[in-house]
């Protein structure tokens, strides 16, 4: 749990510092804060390696994180 713990602080300050554009040295770099990215960035940190997180914007998660999309309530899927 500590280590998850030190991942989360570890993510904040990356998207703090991303804005500024500091170069972040880590071992490992996961592209896309989708909840695929997500897992396998814990999953490195669980390994000891450093990670950099990255992603367009502040949302972590993706669809998971988001809750239902249009292919889920969108036309077609009326069951009223």
């Amino acid at each position: 749990m500590k280590r998850l713990a030190k991942f989360a602080i570890a993510l904040a300050a990356m998207i703090h510092f991303a804005a500024a554009g500091v170069v972040v040295d880590s071992d490992i770099c996961v592209y896309g804060a989708t909840s695929g990215g997500v897992a396998a960035a814990v999953a490195a940190a669980r390994l000891g390696k450093s990670v950099a997180l990255v992603s367009l914007n502040n949302h972590v998660g993706g669809m998971t994180a988001s809750g239902l999309g249009v292919t889920d309530i969108g036309p077609g899927n009326d069951t009223s």
